[in-house]
């Protein structure tokens, strides 16, 4: 294994290393469902294609959220489509049922408000996606005096602070000092 980062505070050491065998993130219980069609769908939550969704929902039972790729050197998703005419384009949807979204957040209809959470949400489960088909999957290994204390991994995105990587060697061992304390290797 090739560690990516090391920390180092007194006798303990942090090791980050790339997650290799990470788990989908499509494989978590997520509010949206992902299609797409062509490589991607290799990530699809349903057996049916963009071109089916958009037939099943002629009623509007689904709420939907086109799902953008850029692929150029790297893969990048969003919601709203990119600037490039040539390595970008739509490659399916995000989509929830209404009726489901009705009863979780308890209303009869979905407000502006609602349906931006609900795009905020989206668009964090397809970040999931991209850092996992980019790769950005990380666990670490956490040592006192050469002896391992902790390990785990998951944590999806570059980030740890906003991946849950420091908080959860914080948590979950005897580590006595502050992610922002840790000192770079």
């Amino acid at each position: 294994m090739t560690y990516v980062e090391e920390y180092v505070n007194g006798d303990y050491k942090l090791l980050i290393a790339h997650d290799e065998f990470a788990e989908s993130p499509r494989e978590y219980c997520n509010q949206f469902r992902f299609v797409a069609s062509g490589k991607y769908s290799v990530y699809n939550d349903d057996s049916i294609t963009p071109e089916e969704l958009v037939k099943c929902n002629k009623h509007n039972d689904y709420l939907t959220f086109p799902v953008y790729c850029y692929e150029h050197g790297g893969v990048a998703f969003n919601l709203t489509g990119f600037h490039c005419p040539w390595d970008s384009g739509q490659i399916g949807f995000m989509y929830a049922s209404k009726l489901g979204i009705y009863n979780d957040y308890d209303v009869k209809r979905i407000s502006p408000k609602l349906k931006e959470k609900l795009r905020k949400n989206a668009e964090a489960e397809l970040q999931e996606l991209e850092d996992y088909v980019m790769g950005n999957t990380f666990l670490y290994e956490l040592y006192k005096d050469e002896e391992e204390l902790d390990s785990c991994a998951g944590f999806l995105g570059y980030d740890h602070e906003k991946n849950g990587l420091f908080e959860h060697v914080l948590e979950c061992s005897d580590v006595q000092f502050k992610a922002e304390h840790m000192v770079w290797g």
